[in-house]
Parts: C-alpha cells; structure tokens; sequence
C-alpha cells in the first residue's frame, strides 16, 4: 500500500513515501531505466489517501496509460482511487460479456479503478495477466482477497 507521511522537519513538513508503490519509485528515480514508464525524478502515481493498493505497480501504470488515452484528462490527473488484489467469482474477471461463456473456477487477480475527471473507469485482471477496462454497465462483485 502507497502511503504518504507526513514529517516535521527542520524549517517545516515533508512528504515521504512509503510502500511498494514508493519503493519503485525510488528504484526509478536513481536507476538508469525507469520500471515505472516514468522520466526519472517524477513523482510516483497519485493515490487518494485513503486509497487501497496492493496491486503491481505495472499494472497501475497500465491501466494508467489506457486510461489516458480512453479519456480526455491528462495521465498526470488520472488518481487511482484503489488497486486491490481480489478473487473473481468466473473466468470472465468480474467483466462478462453477452453471449459468453467462462470457466466456472475462482481466479485471483486485480480491481484497479481509476478517476479520470468525472470519470471513473474500471480495470480488472488475473494475477498474472494485463488489466483489462470493464464499462460500468458489466461491472461485477468480487470477492475480496486479503493478499498483499
């Protein structure tokens, strides 16, 4: 899970960053390559607060990018409101489509949801797989999972 902390400091607050989300971040900003998809020295994914995440990181950032491009707001104003591991009830990842059949077994895997604006738009994926965009319209529960 992202978290930011707030500490005194000297002449006044900072910010630190703390989780996987952070430890990435930090990966990036003093390594040569960029895990993340980001220039070195930039901030790491804006997270709400109180936001779940304990999805991968490249996963977010997929599902970042698609964002960006399926909607009209700038990737650096998309938020992920949470990125949580979750158990999908079929084969058809909390997403299923008329006419389809799925495979009746649970599948572990990842919610993403993300504001874009207005917007909300919802990613969901096996554990292994890349997060795919779900419409609201076809949007099922999952069952949560408690997997770090």
């Amino acid at each position: 899970m992202l978290t930011r902390v707030l500490h005194r400091a000297g002449s006044g607050p900072m910010v630190r960053w703390r989780g996987p989300l952070a430890t990435a971040w930090l990966a990036c900003t003093f390594a040569a390559g960029c895990a993340l998809g980001q220039a070195a020295g930039g901030p790491p994914p804006v997270v709400e607060e109180k936001a779940v995440t304990n999805a991968p990181a490249e996963m977010i950032e997929a599902a970042l990018d698609d964002a960006a491009h399926r909607s009209t707001t700038a990737r650096a104003d998309i938020k992920v409101t949470s990125a949580e591991a979750v158990t999908w009830r079929d084969g058809s990842l909390g997403c299923p489509q008329p006419g389809m059949v799925y495979t009746q077994a649970l599948v572990p895997g990842f919610r993403i949801v993300l504001q874009a604006g207005e917007q909300v738009l919802n990613y969901h994926s096996s554990s292994r797989g890349r997060p795919m965009f779900c419409p609201a319209a076809r949007v099922t529960a999952a069952l949560p999972n408690d997997r770090a």
